[in-house]
């Protein structure tokens, strides 16, 4: 079962890449939980949460830059957003290595 599941109605931006960026992060953070539910953290996390790590800079990268070229005005508070959320899950990434060396 999907935690999290993709509804243009409430979530599209009106950017098909972006909203199809959205999809893929949406995409990934449910394979994230669906290992969890399945007894598959061990095996699964870390490579997940690798690839949500990658996967969320390239895209907030892309995203700023079209909303710098848009003057969003808004442009500087959603990068704090991006960088506090790409922060988190890397803590997460962090915190999980170190577990694994224990």
């Amino acid at each position: 079962m999907a935690l999290l599941t993709w509804d243009s109605s409430r979530y599209s931006v009106g950017v098909k890449s972006i909203d199809c960026q959205h999809s893929v992060l949406f995409g990934l953070i449910n394979d994230l939980h669906e290992a969890m539910l399945k007894g598959q953290a061990q095996s699964q996390t870390g490579p997940l949460l690798r690839k949500l790590v990658v996967y969320t800079q390239t895209h907030f990268t892309e995203e700023e830059e079209m909303m710098a070229a848009a003057k969003y005005p808004n442009l500087a508070e959603h990068q704090v957003k991006h960088h506090d959320l790409i922060q988190q899950v890397s803590d997460f990434e962090l915190r999980l290595k170190r577990m694994r060396l224990d």
